[in-house]
């Protein structure tokens, strides 16, 4: 998706909370790495658990603010890089949730803010089963029972337990 795609998406009107995702690199391809884009009207932060711990000054082990711009994906490692030259990853934008005042989307938003940095695996981090990105992002969907979104079967670490 590029930045102008998404600016397109930006209501600051409303409450939005954006679920998007990339393919994960070689070998592991077959598999996705998912984030979350919350717009608070308007004013976008990025959060996502990320392998590495404590990558910017918003970090809490794991657990990211702000560590790439909101609508890009991450970057390139060794293999793809170097060997299939490829400039960049598709990214999707897997689900909006979006509302005004006291909506689910503000709501959601308010955990992420209030909760994220509490996230219960903040320290642990499993490359394939997990925990890792996509128990994140499944945790906060999960945080709200109005919101019946599951990532897809190929989320790997999405079904771990928190």
């Amino acid at each position: 998706m590029k930045k102008s795609e998404f600016d397109k998406l930006i209501d600051p009107e409303k409450f939005q909370v954006f679920i998007l995702s990339s393919k994960v690199s070689f070998p592991f391809h077959f598999g996705i790495h998912t984030w979350i884009v919350i717009s608070e009207k308007g004013k976008l932060h990025r959060w996502e658990v990320w392998r590495t711990k404590n990558n910017c000054k918003t970090s809490w082990g794991h657990v990211h603010k702000n560590m790439f711009k909101s609508y890009l994906w991450t970057k390139d490692w060794f293999f793809k890089k170097y060997f299939f030259k490829r400039k960049s990853r598709e990214r999707f934008l897997w689900k909006v949730i979006e509302g005004g005042e006291g909506s689910n989307a503000e709501r959601i938003i308010k955990f992420i803010n209030k909760n994220a940095s509490k996230y219960p695996l903040i320290h642990e981090y499993g490359f394939f089963f997990g925990p890792n990105s996509n128990t994140f992002t499944q945790w906060i969907l999960d945080s709200s029972s109005e919101t019946k979104v599951k990532l897809p079967f190929w989320a790997f670490g999405r079904n771990y337990k928190v």
